[in-house]
């Protein structure tokens, strides 16, 4: 018997600006995921990913805009700026790109305070 989630939360594509995969085939590609998961009627809500920004190269990172401009074209919800926060602050950095324990801690309680707000969890 097939499992069908209440919600899929998707934050993919961070590993694609150190690849240097264009923008294009990054929304391409998370576009046709979204795709499938409204085929099957499964929420989701995307989670922004920081993108490489010279802001970024001095500890400042920020969200890349595809992910805005993904979830207002296909109309999903977006979580913004929690990896961004994160990896702006050298305390919740394990090294330059990566969280600490407290880093993910962090992202875990701004995530479940967002899912809350929109009423997807209690």
């Amino acid at each position: 018997m097939a499992q069908q989630p209440d919600v899929v939360l998707l934050g993919v594509s961070g590993n694609d600006v150190l690849r240097r995969i264009q923008p294009t085939t990054t929304t391409a590609n998370i576009t046709a995921t979204l795709s499938k998961f409204k085929a099957a009627d499964v929420p989701v809500v995307l989670i922004a990913q920081p993108y490489f920004s010279g802001s970024a190269l001095f500890g400042k990172a920020s969200d890349s805009p595809i992910y805005e401009n993904i979830a207002e074209s296909e109309a999903v919800p977006l979580y913004s700026n929690g990896w961004s926060k994160v990896l702006s602050d050298d305390d919740l950095k394990s090294d330059k790109i990566h969280a600490n324990a407290a880093g993910y801690c962090h992202f875990t309680i701004g995530l479940h305070e967002y899912l809350q707000d929109k009423g997807w969890t209690r």
